[in-house]
C-alpha cells in the first residue's frame, strides 16, 4: 500500500502549488480539536454527543482511555486501528484498545501528519522538524536540515521526506523503518512537490513542476539512473501516491493520471469540468474524488476510481460533504447531517445518522470508523 495523508496535508499541497505559480508561499493551517475521548460503540442510533457523555440509553462509555491534551492546532490520523494526534507542542499515540502507547513534546510549529499501517511521520510544514512514530509508540527523530515541503510513509514504515535544498529545486531523502537514510535524490529541473516509496521498499517516485509542466520520475534504490519518467504540459499535478505496488496516481485540479511503477502512462480520469472539492489517494488500489458542479454549493458527487481509470462506484451527495477519509477498502464520508462508511465501490457499509459537532470521520482498514469532534471521539463498529 502507500502513505496516508491528512486533510491538512492535502490542503498544504494545493497551497504550495499556488505558491509556485505565483511565487508566493501561502501556508495557513488551523485544525480545531479539544480533549478527545475514544471508546468502542455500536451504531445503534445514539448520537455522538450522547455516546461521548456516556449516557446513551444507560450505556456507559469509558472516559478514562483515549484521552489526550487539548490543543487548538491538533491534527489527527488513524493508525492501525488507533489514533495519532500532533500539535505545535506535543504528540500522542493510541493503540486500537485505547491505551496511550507513546507521547512527548516536540516543537511542530505548523503540525502535519501522515500515517501508514505500522507507523506515522510527523513534521512541521516549512520547518526542519521530522519525527517517525511507530504504532507501538517508539520514536525516531530526523534532522532534515532544510525546510520540509512534504513527507510520506508507506505501510512498511519507510519515509520519504521532500525538502528544500540549496542549489537545487528540492531534495528527497528516503529513510528506512529504523530511521536510517537509504537514498537521496536531488531535483534540478523542477520544483519538488511530493515523493513516495513503493510498497516493496525498492524504489521511489517524485513529482515536480516547472512552469506549466508536470513531471513524475521513478528511481530504484540500487541505482542513480531513472527508471522512467512521465511528462505533461499545461496540467499541474500537486499530489501523488502509490495506490498499489505498480500503480501511481497523481491529481490536478482538472483530472487524475495513473502511471505504472516506472512512471509510464497507463490511464487518466477527467473531472469533466467539475470542481475538485476533496480527494483521497489512500485507497488500496483506488482513489476517491469529491466533485462539485460549482465551486461552492450545488450538486456534488463522490466517485471511486481504480488504477486503470475505471469508475468503481459513485454516489450523489444528499448533504454537504465536509470530509472524506480512506483506509484499505473503506471510505468514510462526513456529511453535514450524517456519517457514512462505504465499501470501495461506494456501496454503504454503515451509517450514523447524527453528525452534529463531528469534525471528521476516519475510516479504519478493518471496517470501523472513528468520529472526531471538538468534544471527543467515538469508534463505531458496524
Amino acid at each position: 500500500m502507500k502513505d496516508k495523508k491528512s486533510e491538512k496535508t492535502k490542503r498544504e499541497k494545493r497551497s504550495r502549488l499556488k505558491m509556485l505559480l505565483s511565487i508566493l508561499l501561502i501556508l495557513a493551517v488551523l485544525a480545531i480539536a479539544a480533549v478527545i475521548v475514544l471508546d468502542a460503540a455500536t451504531n445503534d442510533g445514539k448520537t455522538i454527543g450522547e455516546l461521548i457523555k456516556g449516557t446513551a440509553d444507560g450505556q456507559t462509555v469509558k472516559t478514562d482511555k483515549f484521552t489526550f491534551d487539548a490543543y487548538s492546532d491538533n491534527v489527527f490520523e488513524e493508525l492501525n486501528g488507533g489514533l495519532v494526534a500532533v500539535s505545535a507542542s506535543a504528540f500522542q499515540v493510541f493503540d486500537s484498545t485505547g491505551e496511550i502507547v507513546g507521547r512527548g513534546t516536540k516543537a511542530f510549529s505548523k503540525p502535519a501528519v501522515a500515517a501508514g499501517k505500522v507507523g506515522a511521520v510527523l513534521w512541521s510544514q516549512g520547518g526542519t522538524d521530522v519525527m517517525m512514530v511507530s504504532a507501538n509508540g517508539a520514536t525516531q527523530t530526523i534532522d532534515s536540515q532544510n525546510a520540509v515541503i512534504a513527507a510520506s510513509i508507506n505501510d512498511s514504515g519507510y519515509v520519504a521526506v521532500s525538502s528544500e535544498e540549496s542549489g537545487y529545486k528540492g531534495l528527497v531523502t528516503v529513510y528506512d523503518n529504523q530511521g536510517e537514510a537509504v537514498y537521496k535524490w536531488f531535483s534540478g529541473s523542477g520544483y519538488l512537490m511530493d515523493a513516495a516509496v513503493n510498497s516493496s521498499n525498492t524504489g521511489m517516485a517524485a513529482l515536480t513542476v516547472s512552469g506549466g509542466r508536470s513531471r513524475m520520475v521513478a528511481y530504484s534504490f540500487g541505482s542513480e539512473e531513472e527508471q522512467g519518467a512521465y511528462y505533461e504540459d499545461n496540467t499541474i499535478y500537486f499530489d501523488m501516491e502509490y495506490i498499489s505496488e505498480n500503480r501511481i496516481c497523481a491529481v490536478s485540479e482538472s483530472k487524475a493520471v495513473f502511471v505504472n511503477g516506472k512512471c509510464e502512462y497507463n490511464s487518466e480520469y477527467s473531472f469533466d469540468g467539475w470542481y475538485l472539492k476533496d480527494y483521497s489517494l489512500d485507497g488500496n488500489g483506488f482513489a476517491v474524488f469529491v466533485l462539485g458542479k460549482y465551486r461552492t454549493g450545488g450538486e456534488t458527487v463522490i466517485v471511486s476510481v481504480d488504477g486503470s481509470g475505471k469508475t468503481l462506484g459513485s454516489v450523489s451527495a444528499d448533504y454537504d460533504v465536509r470530509a472524506v477519509s480512506v483506509r484499505g477498502k473503506y471510505i468514510a464520508v462526513t456529511y453535514s447531517d450524517c456519517m457514512i462508511l462505504y465499501n470501495h465501490d461506494l456501496t454503504e457499509a454503515g451509517r450514523v445518522e447524527d453528525a452534529a459537532g463531528v469534525e471528521k470521520a476516519l475510516a479504519c482498514a478493518d471496517g470501523k470508523m472513528i468520529a472526531v469532534s471538538a468534544n471527543g471521539a467515538v469508534e463505531y463498529d458496524f
